[in-house]
């Protein structure tokens, strides 16, 4: 599907794909994706997470653990996830586990709050995306943020 384009893809027409190999979990092409992108930006944190995260859940974990170990060989840094909000024309910016906005005690109690609403109404947060080396309870957190 990529290939034939007629222009030479990029990492973002790759990253196209590895999300949609992500959600429909082919593991193979995926495999191949990561390397394609790897190919182009050989920094590319979220190919390496994905891969070791990949590995992980099929119980590979020394394959998982060969690419976490090659993201701190090659000093690749890992993007951490990052949302904003604009209230009364002021954008506000927050990081994964950013606790500095001046009303963040209020932000998680809302947050919580609308976690336990969002779960008695049957909603059930696919954790299987968040990275592998944070307890359960952390993964539904991370995606509140």
């Amino acid at each position: 599907m990529i290939n034939p384009m007629p222009i030479r893809p990029n990492v973002i027409v790759w990253g196209a794909l590895l999300g949609g190999c992500r959600i429909h979990k082919d593991i193979s092409r995926g495999v191949h994706v990561v390397q394609r992108i790897l190919e182009i930006n050989s920094d590319h944190s979220g190919s390496y997470v994905y891969l070791a995260n990949v590995y992980a859940s099929m119980g590979r974990l020394d394959d998982a653990a060969i690419y976490r170990l090659r993201m701190c060989d090659t000093c690749v840094k890992r993007t951490l996830g990052c949302s904003w909000i604009e209230v009364n024309n002021t954008v506000h910016e927050f990081f994964m586990g950013d606790r500095s906005h001046p009303l963040t005690d209020r932000i998680y109690l809302m947050l919580s709050e609308l976690g336990t609403r969002l779960k008695l109404a049957g909603y059930e947060p696919k954790t299987e995306l968040v990275v592998h080396n944070v307890h359960e309870e952390e993964k539904e957190d991370a995606q509140h943020v």
